[in-house]
C-alpha cells in the first residue's frame, strides 16, 4: 500500500512545469492527462497513479540577417501506472498495443547489448510527429511503468527512423555489429561508439545487486550468440578479464570484457576491408 500525500495543485504545476500556471501544466492524479495521443491496453489490475500534460517552449536559431520566428510550443505527456503482472508481460503488452496504433521503434543508435527482459522501449509516430518512451521496473510484486510522449520536429523523427543523418556519407559503409542478449539481471548502457569500416561500441554492463560481475561468465554466455550470427571463434582468453577473437564474413571481430568497479566494461570491434565505398568514420560519445 503506497503512502498518500496531499499537495497543492499549484505546487505541482510549478514543480513539474517550466512556466507554471494552469494553462501550461495540467496535473491529473488518478487519471490520464488530457488529449493523450495513445490508448493503453486493458491490463488486469492496472492502477492509474496519474499523469501530467505540459506545454514546453521549443528553440529556434536565427542567423545574422534572418528573421526571428516565434518559438514553437511542444506538448509533453507523462503517465504513471502500476500493474500487478511480471515486467516482461507488461512490456510485451504495451509495445504490441502501441505498434497497432502506428508507433515504430527508433533506429538512431541500435543497441549491441540488450536486456533479456527490456525495461526501456523508445518509439516514434511518423504521422503524428511524436516520440514515445516506455520505462518499467519490477518493484514489490508490481511493474511500475512511466510513459513519456513528446512533440518532435520532422527532421528529428526522420533521424530516429534512420532515414536522415549524414547526406554526404549516403554511399558509405557501416560494418555490422551483432546483437547480444544479456543474462537475466543485467542491463547495458552505451558509453561511446565509432562507425565506418572499422566499427566499435563501448558499453557498461550493469548487474543487479544479487548477480556477480564475472567477465568470463559473460563471455561464455555471449559466445554461442556470436557463433549464430556468423562470428566464428578463433581465440579465447578468460583471464585477466575476458577476450575473444572471431573471423566474420567481412573481416575480424573482437570482444573484450573487463571488471570495472562492480560493473563490466565491454568493447566490441568489427574490422572490415570495405574501405573503397567512401569514408564513413564517425564517433559518438554518451555523457
Amino acid at each position: 500500500m503506497s503512502e498518500q500525500v496531499t499537495l497543492e495543485a499549484e505546487f505541482l504545476r510549478r514543480a513539474l512545469g517550466q512556466q507554471g500556471g494552469a494553462e501550461h501544466v495540467s496535473v491529473t492524479p488518478g487519471a490520464l492527462p488530457p488529449d493523450l495521443p495513445v490508448t493503453l491496453p486493458d491490463l488486469p489490475g492496472m492502477r492509474m497513479l496519474g499523469g501530467v500534460r505540459s506545454v514546453e517552449p521549443g528553440w529556434t536559431f536565427v542567423y545574422p540577417g534572418g528573421t526571428q520566428s516565434a518559438a514553437p510550443l511542444r506538448l509533453r505527456w507523462r503517465v504513471f501506472v502500476d500493474v500487478p503482472t511480471p515486467q516482461p508481460e507488461v512490456m510485451d503488452a504495451l509495445v504490441r498495443q502501441f505498434a497497432e496504433q502506428g508507433w515504430q521503434e527508433t533506429h538512431s543508435f541500435p543497441s549491441v547489448f540488450v536486456e533479456a527482459n527490456p525495461s526501456l522501449w523508445e518509439g516514434l509516430h511518423p504521422e503524428l510527429l511524436r516520440t514515445l518512451v516506455v520505462q518499467s521496473r519490477q518493484q514489490e510484486g508490481a511493474t511500475q511503468v512511466n510513459l513519456t510522449l513528446t512533440d518532435a520536429e520532422p527532421e528529428y523523427v526522420e533521424h530516429l527512423r534512420g532515414e536522415r543523418g549524414r547526406p554526404h556519407l549516403s554511399d558509405s559503409f557501416e560494418a555490422p555489429l551483432p546483437t547480444l542478449t544479456l543474462p537475466n539481471g543485467w542491463r547495458g548502457e552505451m558509453v561511446s561508439g565509432q562507425g565506418g569500416a572499422l566499427r566499435s561500441v563501448k558499453a557498461a554492463l550493469l548487474p543487479s545487486p544479487d548477480v556477480a560481475p564475472d567477465p568470463a561468465t559473460l563471455l561464455a554466455h555471449f559466445l554461442p550468440q556470436l557463433e549464430r550470427q556468423g562470428w566464428r571463434l578463433l581465440h579465447r582468453e578468460d583471464t585477466p578479464g575476458a577476450l575473444s577473437v572471431h573471423r566474420t564474413p567481412l573481416g575480424v571481430g573482437t570482444l573484450t570484457l573487463r571488471l570495472e568497479d562492480q560493473n563490466v566494461s565491454a568493447l566490441i570491434v568489427h574490422a572490415t576491408a570495405e574501405q573503397g565505398r567512401g569514408s564513413s568514420r564517425f564517433t559518438v560519445g554518451i555523457p
